[in-house]
């Protein structure tokens, strides 16, 4: 249970250097354990320029790895002039937003 502004802030922390490090990985296989069974990404214009929305880690990851070859993202960071992560309940589920 993430019970503060604080914790929120440390998991999406976390997160957020898991998936740089799966970036640099060899292969896109170590995208699929950051997402689960029922995830949906929605590419907002970050990797593809494109609007589109993705279900289940193996498509999720299948795209970020095949944009990320071609744009080789890094340096991600949580912006400080945003909102701060927060927890927060999605059909019946603790999130990080």
């Amino acid at each position: 249970m993430i019970a503060d502004e604080g914790q929120a802030k440390e998991a999406a922390l976390t997160w957020l250097a898991a998936f740089e490090t799966a970036l640099t990985s060899a292969e896109h296989s170590p995208f699929e354990g950051l997402f689960t069974a029922d995830c949906y990404w929605r590419d907002v214009l970050a990797l593809t320029w494109n609007l589109e929305t993705l279900h289940e880690p193996h498509a999720v990851s299948r795209r970020i790895w095949d944009q990320n070859k071609r744009l080789s993202v890094a340096n991600i960071h949580l912006d400080e002039a945003a909102p701060p992560p927060a927890a927060v309940e999605r059909d019946t589920r603790e999130c990080i937003e």
